[in-house]
Order: structure tokens, then C-alpha cells, then sequence
């Protein structure tokens, strides 16, 4: 959704429209003496239809909204548009267009945030473009329905993006070595015992699972992602990153590897500053494991939610020689 020449910086009486990001302007309530109060985002213009996303619940002032809102129409007018898909999060106060332009509403896209268990208007951080995760298959064995309903999930959410007019770059990781049995942090890797199992190299069980998952998210028709990263394609970036944790004091060394101080980063790296259902999760998931006294916490941990996030068990995987010199001297 590119920046378009449909709505753009505006001085009025009682509010400002000025450009803070490509493709996003902030609404300075002038009555209020308050800044960025609320943000309208321009979007696709096709033929006569243009879209228009808009957020003024923040905006205290009902002059400074009706500002906007009428700035919004002339400058639809001026552009030519007759037919404007308007988003709004402040249905009290609705748009008033006048003659000449027909107005659709058109509800806010709202998602579930499992980190804050509360519903929310979905914002993007760049304007009209959204980067989306979906942690992909370890690739040792066949799919089963359960493992791929997050994908069909994620093409749900991304096909809504895009039908909004939002630009979608979506990634799927393909782990093809580091998976330990068991989720813990000791072990045989999964694909290595499954190569073992079978008979067949890493390489033949990483292929053959790898395009029979393909296959399953072709039959579901599910969209492809716009990359497919592979583990054993970053194992240098997984040492560079394992060993700037280590450096910054967020990780500390242990027989069994290396192991991850979430709460030092917490404290440390400004929680002060973290979003309140962000702490709130934190809070959340340090006391679920306090009060989990059978968890089974590694000789020298320094907390129960203290995790490996290197181990040394990856010295008998597949990537041993890039990852022995390194390993060895942080675990002699």
C-alpha cells in the first residue's frame, strides 16, 4: 500500500495533519494541545475508490475530528474520488462527507493479542506493511492435522491483510537440525534419531519431509510464504547471536551449554518500559513456574526458567564442525 497523494499534511483550525512515517499522518489536536493524538493512513486509490484508515478515539476534541474529517473529503474531491472505504475506530463520531462522495464504513480489523489475552485494533508498525512469523515443521517426520492448523491459520490472517490492502511479507522457517527429543535441553536431535530409525541420511529425511509438508499445505491451499529460511542456513548467525547474548550478560555458560537469563534482559534492557500486558505475561509466567516445584531444573541453573539456548548437545548433529571450536571453549 503505497503512500498515496489522497490525504496529505493539512493545517486547520482546530487539528494538524502532518507526515511522521511513509504512508502515515499524525493528528495534532490543536484544541487540546495535544500531538499525535490520533493517525490517518491513506491507502490504495483505484480508479474512483480510495481507502482511508483513521483513528481519532484518541482525540478528545469533537472540532478537532470534525477537522480532519472534513479535510479528508476535500482532498477526496480534489483527487477526483467518488467512492471512499472508510475505517474508523471511533464509531461515536461518525465521518460526514457531504454531497458528491459516497462513504462506506468499514469495521477495524481486530485480533486476538494472546501476549495481552485482550482483543485489539490491529496497527501496523509500518505503515500499510506487516511482517509475519509462522514458526514452521521440524522435519523428521509426517504432519498431522493438528501441526497444520497454524498455517491454515496464518493464510486466514494474511489473505484478510491483503484483501485490506495491506502488504504482507510472511516467512516460514524449515527446521531441518536442533530440535531436541523431547523439547528439552538434552538429547538426541529428532532428525538424527529419525535418520537413525529409517536408514537414511539427514539429507534424504529432511528432503522427503520437507516436500511432503509442501505438499500438505498445497492440498489445504494454503499461500506459500515469500521465504523459506532453513536452520542449517544460520547456524553461524545462531553462533553470532548466542554469543552477543553472552557478552551482553544475558546468558551465562553450564556443562550442558549455554543458558538464557530471561530475567536479567527483563530488568535490565528496560522492563520499565515494556507495554503493560507484555509485563503482565512476564509477571504471569515467572510465578507459573514458581509454583511448579517438579520442574526439572539443570544442575548450576541459577532459576527454574532459565533455559539452554546453546547446547552442547549439537556437537553430535550434523553441524558439529561449525559449531565444536566455539562449544568446546565455552563448556571446558
Amino acid at each position: 500500500m503505497p503512500p498515496s497523494p489522497l490525504v496529505g499534511p493539512f493545517d486547520g483550525t482546530s487539528a494538524r495533519l502532518r507526515l511522521i512515517d511513509p504512508g502515515r499522518l499524525a493528528i495534532d489536536d490543536l484544541v487540546s494541545s495535544s500531538e499525535g493524538a490520533g493517525w490517518v493512513e491513506p491507502g490504495e486509490v483505484e480508479g474512483g475508490t480510495a481507502a482511508v484508515r483513521v483513528s481519532t478515539v484518541g482525540v478528545a476534541s469533537d472540532d478537532a475530528v470534525g477537522d480532519v474529517f472534513a479535510s479528508i473529503a476535500a482532498q477526496a474531491g480534489r483527487a477526483g474520488i467518488t467512492r471512499l472505504l472508510f475505517e474508523t475506530d471511533d464509531e461515536a463520531r461518525p465521518f460526514e462527507s457531504g454531497a458528491g462522495l459516497d462513504v462506506v464504513l468499514v469495521p477495524p480489523l481486530r485480533v486476538s493479542n494472546s501476549l495481552g489475552r485482550r482483543v485489539e485494533r490491529l496497527v501496523t508498525l509500518e505503515a500499510g506493511h506487516v511482517g509475519l512469523y509462522s514458526c514452521g515443521p521440524t522435519v523428521y517426520a509426517y504432519q498431522h492435522l493438528g501441526n497444520m492448523r497454524p498455517y491454515v491459520m496464518a493464510d486466514t490472517l494474511k489473505r484478510a491483510l491483503r484483501w485490506r490492502g495491506v502488504d504482507v511479507r510472511h516467512v516460514i522457517n524449515i527446521t531441518d537440525v536442533g530440535h531436541l527429543l523431547k523439547d528439552a535441553d538434552e538429547g538426541e536431535d529428532k532428525i538424527e534419531e529419525a535418520s537413525r530409525l529409517e536408514g537414511r541420511s539427514v539429507e534424504d529425511i529432511t528432503r522427503h519431509y520437507t516436500d511432503t509438508y509442501w505438499d500438505d499445505l498445497r492440498s489445504l491451499n494454503v499461500i506459500p510464504p515469500d521465504h523459506w529460511p532453513r536452520a542449517t542456513e544460520y547456524v553461524p548467525r545462531m553462533i553470532e547471536f548466542a554469543r552477543a547474548l553472552e557478552e551482553r550478560g544475558y546468558g551465562y555458560p553450564l556443562p550442558l551449554g549455554l543458558y538464557f537469563d530471561e530475567m536479567e534482559l527483563q530488568y535490565n534492557a528496560g522492563f520499565a518500559v515494556i507495554p503493560d500486558p507484555v509485563k503482565f505475561a512476564c509477571v504471569q509466567l515467572v510465578r507459573n513456574a514458581q509454583a511448579m516445584p517438579a520442574l526439572n531444573v539443570k544442575e548450576g541453573a541459577l532459576n527454574a526458567m532459565h533455559f539452554a539456548y546453546f547446547a552442547d548437545t549439537l556437537l553430535d548433529s550434523t553441524v558439529r564442525e561449525m559449531l565444536a571450536p566455539w562449544v568446546a571453549q565455552k563448556v571446558a
